[in-house]
């Protein structure tokens, strides 16, 4: 898709997380067009070329926002019933996220956000509201939950096939190791 095609910011999960959640995600993804790790989106896609300049800019915007517990789980349908994701909880630190990525120059002139901001990491969507029932009992006897810290946010960019890859990691607080 020409609008990811510089990528977008958003949050991975930390093993072992990154591995259980991307295991759902292969395995039930059936309808989905592109290759991408757990995640948690929190930008709008990235409009133009991104430079080391633009991600120090960034790197300093963050370093003012403390490091958080995100907790996810249960498993639930997306809001419009064609998926099914995994609640994320706090939203209250996810939404303060947004102003500081949105005023970036990483982010400058990039399109509105097309819907209303939820946080979430998605196990499977573009299904029919059908199919999303199904998944959501076949995998109703998992415990899904857990926590990690948000330390860092990560800019992924796909290539010709749609698949996403790693380009770069941004702290979250000041000296992060």
């Amino acid at each position: 898709m020409v609008e990811y095609r510089y990528g977008i910011v958003l949050i991975v999960p930390p093993e072992p997380h990154q591995t259980v959640v991307s295991a759902l995600r292969s395995h039930y993804a059936w309808s989905q067009s592109s290759e991408c790790p757990a995640h948690i989106s929190l930008s709008v896609p990235v409009p133009g070329p991104v430079d080391p300049i633009d991600l120090t800019e960034l790197e300093d915007r963050l370093a003012a926002v403390e490091p958080f517990v995100l907790r996810y789980g249960p498993i639930i349908v997306g809001g419009d019933g064609r998926g099914i994701v995994l609640d994320v909880e706090p939203q209250g630190r996810l939404e303060a996220l947004l102003p500081v990525l949105e005023g970036s120059r990483m982010l400058r002139g990039a399109a509105p956000r097309r819907w209303p901001f939820r946080g979430h990491m998605t196990i499977a969507e573009m299904l029919t509201p059908q199919q999303s029932v199904a998944v959501r009992e076949e995998l109703s006897g998992l415990a899904l939950t857990g926590e990690f810290v948000v330390d860092q946010l990560t800019w992924l960019v796909p290539d010709e096939r749609f698949a996403f890859s790693l380009r770069a990691t941004v702290r979250v607080g000041r000296d992060r190791a």
